[in-house]
């Protein structure tokens, strides 16, 4: 159902803007890009992740291999591909407590990269998941995110879970075919990663046992200490997050002092300074990012970022060097030779979305618009209703929809043709919704940007047939005299359909006005 009233009341209470605002300023620190690797939901270093993101603006994204079929369930009865749409659905709630964006190498239920359960080996891994088959995908994932670091969470190492090591395997294969033209696997334009990172701790414990040490520290990034804003530490952050993870019972309270540094094992790099910082040899800001023609206009932008980060809380203030920075930002992206693009122009576009976000947000820009349907089939239609204020900017919404959608007015419907909803969709990007979503455009002192807002709830399109069936299991006890077993239907998408049932030789099924009455032979095996 959409939201209630009490629910907008408590997500809104769980959001101020002052928070917001600050969280999004925090995002332009820098230009560098982590890229944490792992095998399950929930496998992501969240503390860390969530200091670098927020402390250090370091730009932070997730590659998965599989939905987490195989675990566990502690809010309900969904297994297999069932529970990998809950823990797709909890994933991306955990990302947006950081602002991760989130990569998955399997695109879908029948995919060979499947949680299939425990495994001690990363060789019996990879052979499950298809060798080939992970590498295109993982290449894929880099190719398109382009992070300057990835790191895994877990050690390649007898003891520790196979899929785990499959992940750590695939990073040290995928650095070198990530910048390989020759890969016949992506047609993506080529990446080159600067650093490959290890965890320098050990993933023992509870069902995990690291049979050798983890490597020495050749880097520690600093753990134990707290926002300045919100006065949240980063591991508490770090567990907002987790707590997301519903059905794997995630999320615990972090004692004051109990906060942990987080120390890493450079394996590889193509840098060629002492790696003295992560972004050692890394560009970290725009303005040391090497240009031909936009050296000043980079500068220029740096500094009005940082004149912005310093103007906290004063919001007219913020808006007033966020606008002049994005300006500065525009000309250089307009500057950049065509090597230059390929190297950094998305880190330039990165910055574009981001200035965006604090423009809105600090202009007082409240876009909100709702669904009153959150489950729709092809020829269905939705009333949108909107709630907006200016702020002290322009404002102009416009709603994007997929292909095969419609909108009169405030009425948007669904095509006949229109695809059914992606339980398994391959990328989250907080911030970048996929339709639909609204597009805002926002104009403060004469300059005009575009930020992408989710809708409250995002309506979920079902098959123009289809019902829902219980029980999906039943016993038969072959000592008692009863065959017979009822069938329900319910939430039929075309009541009138013409309904059968496929059955065994010698089974019969019987039409009845809420499902089937389904009859075995007095023989059964």
């Amino acid at each position: 159902m959409p939201l209630t009233d009490k629910a907008r009341i408590s997500d809104d209470q769980k959001s101020p803007r002052i928070v917001e605002l600050w969280k999004a300023l925090t995002a332009l620190k820098s230009v560098a890009s982590f890229m944490n690797t792992g095998a399950h939901p929930d496998d992501e270093t969240t503390a860390m992740l969530a200091a670098m993101r927020f402390r250090d603006g370091i730009d932070i994204s997730y590659a998965c291999s599989t939905r987490g079929e195989g675990g566990q369930n502690d809010i309900g009865t969904e297994t297999t591909e069932a529970l990998g749409v809950l823990r797709t659905a909890e994933m991306e709630a955990a990302c947006d407590q950081i602002d991760l964006r989130m990569y998955w190498l399997s695109e879908g239920p029948e995919d060979s990269i499947f949680d299939f359960g425990f495994s001690k080996s990363g060789k019996e891994t990879l052979r499950k998941w298809g060798r080939e088959r992970t590498l295109a995908r993982f290449v894929h994932i880099i190719r398109r995110e382009r992070p300057d670091i990835i790191c895994p969470t877990f050690l390649d190492i007898p003891g520790q879970h196979g899929h785990h090591r499959a992940m750590t395997e695939a990073a040290h294969d995928v650095m070198d075919l990530a910048a390989d033209a020759n890969f016949e696997d992506c047609n993506l334009p080529v990446w080159e990663i600067k650093k490959l990172y290890l965890p320098a701790w050990s993933g023992a414990g509870q069902a995990y046992d690291d049979d050798l040490p983890p490597p020495p520290a050749t880097l520690t990034i600093p753990g134990t200490d707290s926002d300045p804003v919100t006065g949240w530490s980063y591991a508490r952050i770090g567990q907002q997050s987790r707590s997301m993870h519903a059905t794997q019972a995630m999320g615990r309270w972090i004692k004051r002092g109990d906060e942990t540094d987080f120390p890493l094992h450079l394996v590889r790099t193509r840098t060629a300074v002492p790696d003295i910082e992560l972004t050692s040899g890394l560009p970290h800001k725009l303005s040391d990012l090497p240009t031909v023609h936009a050296e000043s206009d980079l500068v220029e932008t740096q500094a009005n970022i940082e004149a912005a980060l310093s103007e906290f809380p004063n919001n007219a203030a913020i808006v007033e060097r966020a606008t002049r920075a994005l300006c500065s930002l525009r000309k250089a992206a307009e500057l950049l030779t065509d090597a230059e693009k390929s190297a950094f122009g998305h880190k330039l576009a990165r910055k574009e979305t981001q200035l965006s976000h604090v423009i809105r947000i600090a202009s007082g820009v409240e876009v909100r618009a709702a669904f009153d349907r959150d489950v729709l089939r092809p020829n269905d239609a939705a009333e949108i209703a909107f709630d907006l204020s200016p702020g002290n900017a322009t404002l102009d919404v416009d709603a994007v929809l997929p292909a095969e959608w419609s909108m009169d007015d405030s009425t948007v419907s669904v095509g006949d043709s229109a695809a059914t909803s992606d339980p398994y969709p391959d990328t989250y990007l907080p911030g970048e919704p996929p339709a639909p979503y609204l597009k805002v455009q926002v104009t403060a002192n004469g300059v005009a940007s575009t930020s992408g807002v989710a809708f409250e709830t995002t309506p979920v399109v079902i098959p123009r047939q289809s019902a829902t069936l219980t029980p999906t299991g039943d016993v038969i006890n072959v000592a008692a005299s009863n065959r017979c077993v009822t069938i329900h239907l319910a939430e039929m998408g075309q009541p009138g359909a013409d309904l059968s049932l496929l059955t065994p030789d010698g089974w019969t099924a019987d039409r009845l006005d809420n499902g089937f009455a389904v009859t075995a032979p007095r023989d059964v095996s």
